[in-house]
C-alpha cells in the first residue's frame, strides 16, 4: 500500500492482513510526503515503513513492524504480540510517552531515537521516552533515549499484571540533558517496579539523571556505565559509576569495592547532546577488570562493533573489541502437568521442564493470550506456577510455557488443552 502526499485523517486498519512470510507494507509512494494523524493498526503482519505520524500511533495486532519512520508530536503505543520497532525517530511530544509498551508480548525496540518529550500539556500524564508495563519478553537494544521529562526508560505497575523478561542492552539513556520548564530533571532509568521478573540490564551507558535500578530477585545489571546511581544496594557487576547519592549511601559505596565494579568519571564525545560514544581517553575510563558473571556480555555495541570484555557501557570503539559468537540457541521447554485434555477447576499448578545451553533467565506460563505469571524453579529442576482460575470463564483453553535466556532467545512449548469447569 503506497501513500500519496497530503495530510490523512485518523486512520484505523482492520480486517485483511498479511502473513509472517508476506506482510502488508504501508509506505509513501515514490517522491510523496504523506502525513498521518492518529493511526490505529489492528490488522496482523503490517509493516509501516518510512511513514510520518503526528499524533498517537497504536499497534494492537500480531507481527506488526514500524521501521524507518518518524513520529513527531505523538507517541507509539504497543499493545500487540510479536511487534518490532526499528530505526525510527520519536520526538517532540507533550505529556505523552515516546514509546509505551503495555499489555504486550514479544516486543523488540531496536536502533531507535526517542527524545524531547515535555510535560507542558496539563493532562495528568507523565512523559517518558520509553515506558513498559504489564508485558512479557521485551528487548530494548541499541536505542538513543534522552531529554524526556519524567524518565528515559521506566518500568511501571500498570494494572498490576506484572513484567516478565525484559532485556535492556547497548543503549544510550539519559533523563533531562538540561533541567528546564520543558524537562523537569527526571530519572535516566527507573527500573524499581516490584513485579518485574527476569530483568537484564547489560552494556548500557546511562547519562544525565538518576539511575534507579531496583533490587528485584534475579535482576542482572552487568557492564554498565552510570553517571549517577541513586541506590545503595543493587545487583551491579563489572560496571563504572561516576557518582551516587552520598546522603543515603555514604561517601564510600560498598558495591563499588567488589563484583568488578569501580568508581570514576568517563569522558564522552558530547554528553550534552547524549552522544555517549567514548573518546580515546574515555575508553580508558571505561576499562574494567571483570569478574565472572552468569550472563554473557552483549556481543556487539550500539554501533554494531564487537564488544570488549574489558570495556563497560554501550560503546566499544571500533577495533578494540574481540569478535564473539552470539548466543542464538533458543531454550527448550515443555509442559509436563496437567496433561493435555485434562479438566481443571479452582487452583491449578502448572509444571514445565526448561533448559538452555547457557542459562535460563525466566520461565512463564500463558493462556488465552495472557501471561499467567512467572514460574518458580522447584527442587527437582521443574518450573511451577500455581494459578487461580477464578477470573476465567468456563471453557477450553490452550496453555503454553515460555522460556527465555539472557541473550533474549525465547522458546514456546507445544500447547496443552485444558478444560475449565
Amino acid at each position: 500500500m503506497q501513500l500519496l502526499s497530503g495530510t490523512y485523517p485518523s486512520l484505523t486498519v482492520r480486517g485483511g492482513h498479511g502473513t509472517a512470510a508476506a506482510p502488508v507494507t504501508v509506505k509513501p509512494a515514490s517522491g510523496a510526503s504523506p502525513s498521518l494523524t492518529t493511526v490505529t493498526s489492528q490488522a496482523n503482519y503490517v509493516t509501516w515503513s518510512g511513514v510520518l505520524v503526528t499524533a498517537p500511533f497504536y499497534l494492537t495486532g500480531t507481527g506488526d513492524t514500524v521501521t524507518g519512520s518518524h513520529v513527531n508530536g505523538g507517541g507509539l503505543f504497543v499493545r500487540g504480540t510479536n511487534i518490532t520497532v526499528t530505526g525510527s525517530l520519536f520526538e517532540n511530544g507533550s505529556s505523552i510517552d515516546g514509546i509505551q509498551v503495555g499489555g504486550a508480548y514479544g516486543v523488540l525496540l531496536k536502533g531507535n531515537t526517542v527524545r524531547n518529550y515535555n510535560q507542558s500539556t496539563n493532562n495528568g500524564m507523565h512523559a517518558d521516552c520509553v515506558q513498559i508495563f504489564d508485558s512479557a519478553n521485551v528487548v530494548v537494544r541499541r536505542n538513543n533515549l534522552s531529554n524526556c521529562y519524567n524518565s528515559g526508560l521506566i518500568l511501571s505497575v500498570g494494572a498490576g499484571d506484572g513484567i516478565y523478561g525484559v532485556t535492556i542492552e547497548d543503549n544510550f539513556i539519559s533523563g533531562c540533558l538540561v533541567v528546564s520548564s520543558a524537562c523537569g530533571g527526571g530519572s535516566s532509568v527507573d527500573l524499581r517496579e516490584a513485579s518485574t521478573v527476569g530483568l537484564v540490564v547489560r552494556n548500557n551507558t546511562i547519562g544525565a539523571g538518576s539511575a534507579r535500578l531496583g533490587t528485584q530477585p534475579g535482576t542482572v545489571a552487568d557492564r554498565n556505565i552510570i553517571s549517577y546511581l541513586s541506590d545503595c544496594s543493587v545487583p551491579l557487576t563489572n560496571s563504572v559509576v561516576a557518582s551516587w547519592n552520598t546522603k543515603l549511601c555514604g561517601t564510600t559505596l560498598p558495591l563499588l569495592q567488589s563484583g568488578g565494579n569501580k568508581a570514576g568519571t568517563v569522558r564522552y564525545a558530547n554528553a550534552a547532546s547524549n552522544d555517549l560514544h567514548l573518546t580515546a581517553a574515555g575508553a580508558t575510563d571505561a576499562t574494567i577488570k571483570p569478574v565472572a558473571t552468569t550472563v554473557p556480555r552483549a556481543p556487539t555495541d550500539i554501533d554494531g562493533d564487537a564488544t570488549s570484555a574489558t570495556i563497560a557501557g554501550a560503546d566499544t570503539p571500533a577495533g578494540t573489541g574481540a569478535a564473539t559468537t552470539a548466543d542464538t540457541t533458543a531454550p527448550k521447554t515443555a509442559i509436563s502437568s496437567p496433561k493435555s485434555g485434562s479438566t481443571v477447576s479452582g487452583t491449578v499448578t502448572l509444571v514445565a521442564t526448561a533448559s538452555d545451553n547457557v542459562g535460563l533467565t525466566d520461565v512463564i506460563f500463558r493462556a488465552a493470550g495472557l501471561t499467567l505469571g512467572a514460574a518458580t524453579k522447584a527442587s527437582d529442576g521443574s518450573y511451577r506456577l500455581t494459578a487461580s482460575t477464578a477470573s476465567f470463564p468456563k471453557g477450553v483453553y490452550t496453555v503454553t510455557s515460555v522460556a527465555r535466556d539472557a541473550a533474549g532467545n525465547v522458546a514456546t512449548s507445544v500447547s496443552v488443552t485444558l478444560t475449565l469447569k
